[in-house]
Order: structure tokens, then sequence, then C-alpha cells
């Protein structure tokens, strides 16, 4: 009888260290088939970073626009760079008029340029080239040339003068935007399926990517338990005695 018992005992160690190996297995396939379902093919949930640029000759070229000289004054207050972003001002006085220096902006008129985005689009960086074309014209706290961090939808700038008294205004030659592009916009981010995954919505949240993910994974693990035994995942396992 006390043999016996001892061969039961032995029996039910080993039998307890198979079940942990086991279990240790399935935990850590488990875990790699998760992470790599969750984020191959997420593609870019972070959103991609797209730099645009414009010069305001080639603008007034494709919109056929007229340029102003002497009396003759023609305005135009809104223009895209392209299909997500656009630039505006405010129309008061000249405010758009197109010189051959460039698309004018007037203190006098209370000019307010906005550089906007479109829903889903974040504009990171803006660039404003432009020139005083009197007054000592300036566009408030930006530097012509130099990209100005915006972190938002849209910004807007005002034309101020960095000297003198008198009311300034500027030409501005060329915008350059970096905008970052989301799925579902800033506050609902989402991504594509991965390749091996069906996608009947085509595009789904993170929070339910996750949800469908683990259910693809238990599904893999149910459907080919085989691959539980397979040497190619040993060197990933803790050591469990075999």
């Amino acid at each position: 009888m006390k043999k016996l018992k001892l061969c039961f005992d032995i029996g039910s160690k080993q039998s307890r260290v198979d079940s942990v190996s086991i279990l240790s297995r399935q935990s850590v396939l488990t875990f790699l088939l998760v992470f790599l379902t969750a984020f191959i093919g997420v593609g870019n949930v972070w959103g991609t970073e797209t730099t645009v640029s414009k010069n305001l000759s080639d603008v007034a070229t494709t919109n056929q626009w007229t340029t102003s000289e002497g009396n003759n004054v023609y305005t135009y207050t809104s223009w895209s760079v392209d299909a997500n972003i656009t630039v505006s001002v405010n129309e008061s006085g000249n405010n758009g008029s197109y010189w051959s220096n460039g698309w004018r902006c007037y203190e006098s008129a209370s000019a307010a340029i906005t550089i906007a985005a479109t829903d889903g689009c974040t504009i990171k960086t803006v660039t404003i080239t432009y020139t005083s074309t009197k007054n000592n014209g300036c566009i408030t706290n930006v530097t012509s040339g130099s990209a100005k961090t915006v972190n938002a939808q849209s910004a807007t700038y005002n034309v101020s003068h960095s000297s003198g008294t008198k009311q300034g205004q500027v030409g501005i030659t060329a915008v350059s935007v970096t905008y970052e592009t989301s799925g579902g916009g800033p506050s609902q981010p989402t991504v594509s399926f991965a390749p091996f995954l069906p996608d009947p919505i085509g595009s789904i949240s993170i929070l339910s990517r996750a949800i469908l993910a683990s259910s693809y994974t238990l599904y893999i693990l149910r459907i080919y338990p085989v691959i539980l035994e397979s040497s190619i995942f040993y060197p990933f396992l803790p050591y469990n005695g075999f």
C-alpha cells in the first residue's frame, strides 16, 4: 500500500509540473499572439505627419488670381495649401489682396490670418515667409521663414509693426504646414484591421480592436493547440524541466 501511495504522490507531482508547464506555455503564447495581433497592421494609430508648402505665386496661378496694381485692388481672402489645410484672412479693407510682392494683409484692417486644418488633422508647425511691404510690418510673434509650433487644429496670427508708430502691412510669399492625420480625429483615433483579420466596417476603435484581437487569439489557441507543443516557441518560454 505504501509503495502504491508513493507512486501516486509522485504521479500527482509530475502531473502538476506538466500542468504548470502547459499553463506557462499558454500564458506566454497568449501574450505573444495578443501583442502581435493587436499591433501588426495597426498602421498609423498615432497619426501620419505630412508637410505641405505653397508659394503664393503658384497659388495665384492655379486659382487665376488677378495681380493688384495701383488703384485696381483684387482681394482673395481664402485659399488652400492642400485638401486638409486652408489659409484665410478676415474680410476687411484690402486684406487678402494679391500683389507682385505677395498676398497682403494690413494692420489697419485688423488682419487676422488663420491657418486651419480639417477635422481629424492636427497642425504641428507652421512656417510663414513674408516681407514688410510698409511701415515695418510684421506678423506678431512669427519670424519670417521660421517654423512656429502649433499643436492644434488651427492658429491665428495678427499683423502689427516692429517699430515706429504707423500701422504695418505684410506681403506673404509662402506658407508651409506640417500636420498630423489620424483616422477618427484627435478625440477618437481609429485603426484599420491587419490584413489577416476581417474588417466588416472598414475601421474600428482601438478598444474594439483590442477586444477582437483577444477573441482572435483565443480562437487560434482553441483551433490550433498543436502550436503549444511546438519547439519553435521554446526559446521564449520559462524553463519547466523539459
